[in-house]
């Protein structure tokens, strides 16, 4: 399912998945021509105020509110990683000639709880180089 999530700049979220048994997700993210993939894993976030918000969008029941609860999955994960995407991604012109289309960094994200009842994003892989028309 594609959505287009828009805080400081349009955020296209491409694809997705989640495991409501496993406790996992993981969504495809453009922001200013930078991909992110973002991972969670609830042992990660075990704990913490995130965890409560983030378990029940998981739930694939009832079909019917999927979309909304993919919607308010998207805002959640979103949100907590902005300070790091907002660094990686800044507000600038991109893909201004054919090689910016065709060498975009790619990141891969976690969530991680700290001390406390917080998340924090981390990368987990720097940067790649992938194809925007894999977007």
């Amino acid at each position: 399912m594609t959505v287009v999530k828009y805080f400081d700049a349009p955020h296209i979220v491409r694809f997705g998945m989640t495991s409501h048994d496993s406790g996992w997700s993981e969504m495809q993210v453009w922001r200013n021509g930078v991909h992110f993939q973002i991972k969670l894993d609830q042992d990660n976030i075990r704990g913490t105020d995130f965890e409560l918000q983030w378990i029940p969008l998981l739930n694939p029941e009832p079909i019917q509110s999927y979309g909304d609860r993919w919607n308010q999955h998207c805002d959640l994960v979103i949100s907590h990683c902005m300070k790091i995407l907002q660094g990686l991604a800044p507000n600038t012109p991109y893909w201004t000639n054919i090689h910016d289309y065709f060498y975009n960094p790619s990141y891969i994200i976690g969530l991680y709880g700290i001390t406390g009842s917080n998340v924090i994003p981390r990368i987990i892989e720097s940067p790649i180089n992938i194809h925007a028309y894999e977007m």
